[in-house]
């Protein structure tokens, strides 16, 4: 590219949507990040949780950008995404993320009607905005990382090595679980093996810089073990970089319960792998415990034989298992309910080092099967505020839980399971209340602006 067509650009990663700061290094902006910087053009990370985003220095940069770009995470993160794009309408503001890559082009354009917002689903998108082939952007895949955290500076760098942050391995999942809305019937997709390395060794050998003795990362991959060979590669690279550096790098990831299985009995000594790696925790999408309602999720995959040994694997590795459970489906009844709850307190008194992660499903959220179909959809589309609605955290409403026998069922075993196992140490989910609407939303936001983060 000539130096004339290169762009000043700044990516701005949103503020915790529920009303305070929630540090945390954005794996898909820095992938992006990474992707622009292979090209030549200047980027620049503004973090919303850390900058003050009516710092005059903060607002020039923003005014200054050729084009701005945000990564919406989640649902309930549009709202803000619409108030940025309002608040700086002059700007080309590029929307991008899993979640915005699966509405619709005439959703898109009714939220964030009266700006120029322009929504990124594809590389084709990214390529017209920057005035470019599609084939001139390198995939993220293989642009590495060092580049964009060398540029945050050290200070930067250091405050995020302090938290817990992303790390980016693989993205795609072969499953096809309806309530879901990651990419999936995909197949994976690994970062490149030689520059995975390279970040890891920076990354690490920062940390060490900084005198941070201990550093902790969320495995970027949906389905972590699903090819048990490659990611083998991966898990060795991170534990020959921990026992070079002396850093304690901890990593934690999520699994299909099939693939972890399947993984366990393909590579030789896994429990002794993953301890050499740092891999410490492992959340299972366990979901329920009812077959009916699996099969009504796509989630035939799961077996409770199944769950059971993944639980004795990890027991016998020391490895902690979170076991994942969404619960409230329109097929779920109080008998489903009830089993759930009773299972849940079964794998924390059976298996010491058991956690519970509970959550509340929706039955629509963008990417998932029902987004294009259900008729409710409109209505969030007309009041965005109802996207806090579909938070996995909050309790059910009308809008994602209509009939009022099911609505309170669904809220009561949820709660059920937080209150019985929170005060154990064996539960981290926090409820939220659904603030997009009904009475008391001021109340509604105060109360969620005091919960806990959800991990």
């Amino acid at each position: 590219m000539t130096t004339s067509s290169l762009k000043n650009i700044v990516l701005i990663d949103l503020q915790y949507p529920y009303g305070k700061n929630h540090v945390y290094m954005n794996g898909s902006l820095c992938a992006i990040a990474a992707s622009l910087m292979a090209m030549g053009h200047w980027v620049k990370i503004l973090d919303f949780n850390i900058d003050d985003s009516d710092d005059s220095k903060i607002l020039q940069q923003i005014l200054d950008a050729d084009l701005v770009g945000i990564s919406v995470i989640g649902s309930p993160f549009i709202p803000s995404a619409i108030e940025f794009s309002n608040r700086f309408s002059s700007k080309v503001t590029l929307i991008g993320g899993q979640v915005i890559a699966k509405l619709q082009r005439e959703q898109f354009e009714q939220l964030f009607k009266g700006t120029r917002a322009t929504q990124v689903i594809s590389t084709a998108d990214l390529a017209i905005a920057l005035g470019c082939s599609p084939q001139v952007i390198p995939d993220s895949f293989s642009s590495p990382l060092t580049p964009v955290w060398q540029s945050m500076g050290k200070q930067r760098l250091k405050e995020y090595l302090s938290h817990e942050f992303a790390l980016l391995v693989s993205q795609g999942c072969a499953y096809d679980c309806v309530f879901c809305g990651a990419k999936k019937r995909e197949r994976e997709q690994f970062v490149n093996l030689e520059i995975f390395t390279k970040d890891m060794l920076f990354i690490v050998n920062s940390a060490k810089e900084f005198g941070l003795t201990k550093i902790e990362a969320y495995a970027s991959s949906l389905d972590f073990f699903q090819n048990p060979e490659r990611v083998t590669k991966y898990l060795e690279v991170l534990a020959k970089i921990r026992k070079q550096t002396g850093v304690d790098f901890k990593v934690r990831c999520l699994s299909c319960v099939k693939s972890f299985v399947r993984a366990y009995r393909k590579v030789d000594n896994l429990g002794a792998l993953l301890n050499l790696a740092g891999l410490w925790c492992i959340g299972f999408g366990v979901d329920g415990t009812d077959e009916e309602v699996w099969k009504s999720q796509n989630k035939t995959h799961n077996d409770l034989n199944e769950v059971n040994f993944c639980l004795d694997i990890c027991q016998s590795a020391g490895v902690r298992s979170e076991v994942l459970m969404v619960m409230g489906f329109a097929k779920d009844t109080a008998h489903s309910l009830w089993k759930n709850l009773r299972s849940s307190l079964r794998y924390v008194y059976r298996w010491k080092k058991v956690v519970l992660r509970p959550y509340l499903a929706k039955p629509f959220i963008p990417g998932n099967d029902e987004w294009l179909t259900d008729p409710r959809v409109q209505q969030v589309i007309k009041n965005p505020d109802l996207f806090f609605n579909l938070d996995f955290c909050a309790l059910g409403s009308r809008l994602t839980h209509p009939r009022r026998i099911h609505r309170w069922i669904c809220n009561l075993a949820y709660l059920a399971i937080i209150a019985l196992l929170t005060p154990t140490g064996h539960c981290t989910t926090s409820p939220l209340f659904p603030q997009g609407s009904g009475s008391l939303k001021g109340l509604r936001r105060l109360v969620n602006r005091l919960m806990p983060f959800d991990r």
